[in-house]
């Protein structure tokens, strides 16, 4: 702590250069083994009381040495280095993949206090640094790029990503979340929508799946909590849910914010997103394949069939039971499967009995029937 004590915020910029990014992974690993220190290597110390002193004395130390880190301007070195490798061509991630991870626990560290919450210093952060926004954006960089394995990080990191886009959007200022929504190259709806269908970046082991339901979980627990963000995600997922593959495993999240926002958004506000999602549902649904002798015998996952049906069900019910929002959909239904729509062969009379009818129903009930 007395090292860092004499530290100015130049000797951080030369320790912590992107110009020689080698050596600045290799100087955050050391500060990350300060931030955290590993006290489970006292466990099998005995007795237990010199295993509780000796771990006491170096959470303590590790206090003292994220104070003196913070106050001396490494904590903001640390975070300019993140947004140069988050601006960095593509063809780098992979290099940057092991510095970024490491830098994400350090932030991490200094941004939120022992019991998980903003700490002081991370909120004087938030209010001073003058590159809060880009950031924000080499976060929300970083985790997409976990399209190509190679280049992402891991779901531990992907978890610290998700915790600190929710704290700068809950606690920045409310420009922080308007400029999100807006990140060029859809980078938000990317964000969101690729995490609320984690599959895991590592092996199918109980860790990686467990790991990624939380990271889905996640992003489903800031979507509902943050109002604008919620607001805008009804455009993305319904965008999302056409090229959704049909047999995905952990499509919960994904449905449950969709349902969600049909049961709440203003139904004429976002009359046109509605339709849109009721011929998207519609779509996919006509599209699921069907099971026949050569696929009998494969449990597929029925995550997606399930969560278009119950979005079939709350787009009727929404609607005071109407079919209003079905009808683009009902006919792409018919026309796929190649069937005569019953609503021009049959109708109810009075008395309980089936006869023709081809001139009283309008749209919306058409869709239903058929």
């Amino acid at each position: 702590a007395m090292l860092v004590e004499l530290t100015t915020a130049g000797d951080w910029s030369s320790l912590l250069d992107f110009r020689h990014f080698e050596r600045s992974v290799y100087v955050m690993q050391i500060l990350d083994s300060f931030l955290r220190p590993a006290t489970t290597m006292f466990t099998s110390l005995q007795p237990l009381e010199t295993n509780k002193e000796l771990s006491k004395s170096m959470r303590e130390m590790a206090a003292a040495f994220r104070a003196s880190f913070i106050k001396s301007g490494g904590f903001e070195a640390v975070l300019r280095l993140f947004i140069e490798s988050g601006r960095s061509e593509k063809k780098s991630w992979r290099r940057n993949r092991r510095g970024n991870e490491c830098a994400l626990r350090i932030i991490t560290e200094c941004f939120f206090a022992v019991d998980g919450k903003l700490s002081r210093e991370g909120r004087d952060t938030i209010e001073s640094f003058a590159q809060t926004k880009d950031f924000l954006r080499s976060l929300v960089a970083i985790a997409i790029a976990g399209e190509d394995c190679d280049s992402s990080v891991s779901d531990n990191a992907i978890l610290r990503v998700l915790g600190l886009v929710r704290m700068m959007l809950e606690c920045g200022p409310s420009t922080i979340t308007a400029s999100f929504t807006m990140l060029p190259g859809n980078a938000a709806e990317t964000f969101l929508t690729s995490l609320l269908l984690w599959k895991g970046t590592g092996s199918f082991a109980t860790t990686s799946i467990r790991s990624a339901m939380n990271i889905r979980k996640s992003t489903e627990e800031m979507i509902s909590a943050i109002p604008l963000l919620f607001a805008s995600a009804l455009p993305w997922l319904v965008k999302s849910l056409k090229s959704i593959d049909p047999f995905t495993d952990g499509s919960d999240e994904f449905f449950s914010v969709l349902l969600k926002l049909v049961l709440t958004v203003n139904l004429t506000e976002n009359a046109t997103q509605l339709h849109e999602l009721g011929s998207a549902v519609c779509i996919k649904l006509a599209s699921y394949p069907r099971p026949n002798s050569d696929t009998a015998h494969i449990d597929h996952s029925t995550g997606v069939l399930c969560g278009c049906l119950r979005l079939l069900i709350a787009l009727i019910e929404v609607d005071n039971d109407s079919g209003s929002f079905l009808v683009e959909g009902s006919c792409h239904i018919l026309r796929s499967l190649d069937i005569a729509p019953w609503s021009g062969e049959l109708r109810m009379r009075n008395n309980g009995c089936w006869e023709p009818d081809f001139a009283n129903l309008n749209a919306s009930d058409k869709a239903l029937i058929d």
